[in-house]
């Protein structure tokens, strides 16, 4: 009250930081294996993905313009790779066109087969 030297303190909520007001960062499934011996699964994905660079043509960044145009009869119907963003993924699938992300490693996405 104004004109007294008692001062008390009130109740009230405390701060409690939840981070709320921070975007997670999206977890991404990992496997990891000892360096000195490889893993089953590390050798069939290796194996993978050595299979699908053989047997695909590398379109680059116009991945979703490309698979749109095979998809809707437009060119020759053929197995492509390239780059995409996670919503031109998205809206491809949307658009019933089969498609995934694969993780090709650095040193080999410059291969133009």
């Amino acid at each position: 009250m104004c004109g007294t030297n008692e001062v008390t303190r009130e109740l009230h909520a405390p701060y409690v930081n939840t981070g709320a007001g921070r975007a997670a960062a999206p977890r991404q499934p990992a496997v990891a294996a000892s360096p000195a011996k490889e893993s089953p699964l590390h050798g069939a994905v290796s194996q993978f993905i050595e299979h699908v660079i053989a047997n695909t043509e590398n379109v680059g960044d116009a991945f979703a313009e490309e698979a749109r145009k095979i998809h809707y009869n437009e060119v020759a119907e053929r197995a492509i790779r390239g780059n995409a963003t996670p919503d031109e993924v998205t809206e491809l699938q949307e658009e019933g066109i089969d498609v995934f992300a694969l993780p090709i490693p650095p040193s080999r996405q410059g291969n133009s087969h």
